[in-house]
């Protein structure tokens, strides 16, 4: 509305400019004309044909409004500002104005009188009798003699009412429209904004649901462009948001379970060992390696998770350095060939020496011991465990090998999970926290690589380790 009202506004500016310039050039020749129409009879000494000058002006201005439709007034004044024809001579009493001077009224005479030059001019006169002012114009015009110079001056003035109508017309004309279309452009700026703001609105719903723990929020944007967008990423992200929630909250629930079974042992050992009286130091001794070996337990599940919470956290930092990718592994296989050797699991080795990568050597170790040393647990006696390094392309590889129990192919997806187990009553007897593969495979994702698996059922399950080789990261 405020754009319509100054557009409105400068409108009716330019409409009155050019209508009032064109108006003043119109009364400029008309002013000239009567002066140069009268100058002779009203230089003449003759009284007759000095007093023709009022039949002059009144035929002229009746001429003159025939011609403009707006009432016209015609005065002469001689040189010195009194006037001594007036078009409307049959006004009398304080509306006449002959034989008065005009000098003070209109400073332009003596400008003319001096030989100058001034434009029309329009102004508002208000009378009492009248509620709004009338809007005049006067045009001005030197009488000039050919011998005696400036005579006098003719004022010409005209009632502009006409313009005036004009423009209120037109100004009453915009105001309807300026409104109706103002109308127009807010209700369809509502209709509108409600349409682009609804997908706002459920975004910030959303939001709001998902900030009083409330996951799993997703919209339904039927907008194109950037909005849906938008959309699409917060949909996107709410899945995320849910997945971890659910994650976070199964990780809790598995780590409250997993601690609390070697307490549980812990206490109930504890409990039997003081409630049983028995003095015999052998028996005694047993509890308390059972006890022992139940503390070591829960101690590694919380090593294993304070390892998990470094890396989540982005705490733990690579000291990196250059590997033998041979010489390590072959240190690891030395290290667990006597739990090989005491299940009578055989171990075979295939190494490629000059394999150079560059990384966390303790943390490479930590990744290969636990995969080796899962290979060894669940292969059965008898069994063979396989562990080779190898080059391929651009990358280092180490595959273990086993001819274990194997893995179903619906769980194979779910190996690295946090405390998943794919067999949980093997996984007891062995002895593990459930968090080894996961740890294994965020300390490789570290190192830019990745830990990929293929097993049968019965037949067993190959481990494939992939490192970049030394500066190709």
């Amino acid at each position: 509305m405020l754009a319509f009202i100054a557009i409105n506004i400068s409108i009716l500016e330019i409409l009155d400019g050019n209508l009032l310039s064109r108006r003043k050039d119109v009364f400029r020749l008309y002013v000239n004309w009567v002066a140069q129409s009268i100058v002779y009879n009203y230089a003449s000494d003759d009284p007759e044909v000095f007093a023709n000058v009022a039949i002059d002006i009144q035929r002229m201005g009746e001429q003159i409004y025939s011609r403009e439709q707006e009432s016209t007034r015609i005065i002469v004044i001689n040189d010195s500002g009194v006037v001594d024809f007036d078009s409307f001579n049959i006004l009398t009493g304080p509306d006449t104005l002959l034989r008065r001077n005009l000098l003070d009224d209109f400073p332009e005479i003596s400008i003319f009188l001096e030989g100058g030059f001034v434009d029309p001019r329009d102004f508002y006169v208000f009378h009492d009798a009248e509620r709004f002012p009338s809007r005049i114009l006067y045009s001005f015009a030197p009488i000039h003699h050919e011998l005696y110079g400036v005579i006098g001056v003719v004022i010409i003035s005209t009632s502009l009412s006409g313009l005036q109508e004009l423009i209120i017309d037109v100004r009453n004309r915009l105001t309807v429209f300026s409104i109706f279309v103002g109308l127009a452009i807010f209700i369809a700026s509502a209709l509108l904004s409600g349409y682009l703001t609804r997908p706002v609105k459920q975004l910030t719903d959303a939001i709001r649901e998902m900030g009083q723990g409330k996951m799993g929020q997703r919209i339904n944007i039927t907008a194109g462009g950037e909005i849906k967008e938008l959309g699409e990423a917060f949909n996107m992200m709410s899945e995320r948001l849910e997945n971890l929630d659910k994650a976070r909250n199964q990780f809790v629930s598995n780590a409250s379970h997993e601690l609390r079974t070697p307490l549980s042992a812990i206490k109930v050992l504890t409990e039997s060992l003081l409630h049983s009286g028995v003095r015999d130091f052998s028996v005694i001794n047993e509890f308390l390696t059972d006890i022992n070996s139940e503390i070591d337990r829960l101690s590694a599940i919380i090593n294993d998770l304070l390892t998990l919470v470094q890396i989540d956290t982005k705490g733990i930092k690579l000291k990196r350095e250059n590997i033998n990718l041979a010489d390590m592994t072959k240190e690891i296989v030395h290290a667990l060939s006597p739990l090989a050797n005491k299940k009578g699991v055989e171990f075979e080795m295939i190494c490629e020496d000059s394999l150079e990568i560059e990384g966390d050597k303790l943390k490479l170790e930590q990744v290969v011991s636990n995969i080796v040393d899962n290979a060894i647990k669940y292969t059965p006696e008898g069994g063979r465990v396989k562990v080779e390094t190898v080059k391929e392309g651009s990358i280092a590889l180490i595959k273990v090998s086993d001819t274990g129990h194997g893995i179903s192919q619906e769980e194979i997806p779910r190996l690295f999970d946090r405390f998943y187990r794919v067999d949980k009553a093997r996984s007891r007897i062995t002895g593990g926290t459930g968090l080894g593969l996961s740890i294994a495979n965020e300390i490789i994702n570290l190192h830019g690589g990745k830990i990929t698996v293929t097993s049968l059922e019965n037949e067993g399950s190959v481990f494939s380790v992939e490192l970049p080789f030394a500066g190709s990261n």
